[in-house]
């Protein structure tokens, strides 16, 4: 497991237990150094990193023990420019690298080496605009679904970015969103998790966008929660693992929303 280390400037690997493992990083604008990176994706192999590098408007690739191999973007809104790129994503062919470029409310394609293929949405509340998204997650069908936090909802595209469907308003309800920003897709059971900020819990949904269940209420103890921001699902061993960034933390759930562990804290 990689985590994005974003106050000190940081990749962390631990096991899926939580046991370190390796470490690199510091901030700068240097090959490897980072500043206020946010997430981060891997190939297939998990020997290729892309980092959203969100503050040096860049993404990052790295191997998967911290090498550096080559990196792409500057501060702007044209082309293959960003304006803190948040998250990042890869398709199952390993060629194909989204990229939402938050700032830009839009999310931008690149090939695995870099190369520019195409973008979509402007900002807005409309069917396929955004107001600062951030987490990105593809299926089986290479779908993206792209958190639109600003609007509280989650949108689906086609790999192209032609809109399908969407759900989600603000609230605090079953189904409502507060800010979310993670999301997460089981591809065994067609199940999203979705980390929903501002309500501090995570929200489970099927293929369609139907609420399933949910979990988590603020706090710091076991399985609460303090500004959570990013989500994973292990597939091998049903594990959700959640980012617990106001508890600086990350906490180790059952695909039920049990408890198990946790490691990181103050």
């Amino acid at each position: 497991m990689y985590i994005v280390d974003s106050g000190n400037n940081r990749i962390q690997q631990f096991t899926g237990i939580g046991v370190p493992l390796l470490e690199w990083g510091s901030q700068g604008i240097g090959e490897t150094q980072l500043n206020g990176a946010l997430g981060l994706a891997f190939d297939s192999t998990g020997n290729v990193l892309f980092i959203a590098d969100a503050a040096n408007n860049r993404v990052q690739q790295q191997t998967g023990r911290g090498a550096f191999v080559l990196e792409w973007g500057e501060e702007g809104s044209g082309d293959g420019q960003f304006k803190v790129p948040s998250y990042t994503a890869v398709d199952e062919t390993d060629r194909v690298v989204y990229v939402v470029d938050s700032g830009n409310h839009r999310v931008q394609r690149f090939t695995s080496i870099g190369g520019y293929l195409g973008q979509w949405g402007t900002e807005g509340s409309g069917d396929g605009q955004f107001l600062n998204p951030t987490g990105i997650v593809l299926d089986e069908d290479r779908n993206v679904y792209v958190v639109d936090t600003g609007n509280h909802r989650i949108q689906k595209f086609t790999r192209t970015g032609n809109y399908q469907t969407q759900w989600g308003s603000q609230g605090d309800g079953e189904g409502q969103f507060q800010s979310p920003s993670g999301i997460a897709y089981d591809v065994g059971d067609r199940r999203f998790y979705v980390v929903d900020t501002g309500n501090n819990r995570v929200q489970k949904f099927s293929s369609s966008g139907t609420f399933v269940d949910q979990w988590g209420t603020q706090g710091s103890g076991d399985g609460e929660f303090n500004n959570p921001t990013d989500i994973t699902y292990h597939s091998t061993k049903a594990f959700v693992y959640v980012v617990d960034a106001g508890n600086n933390r990350v906490q180790q759930f059952g695909k039920l929303g049990s408890y198990i562990a946790q490691w990181g804290g103050k």
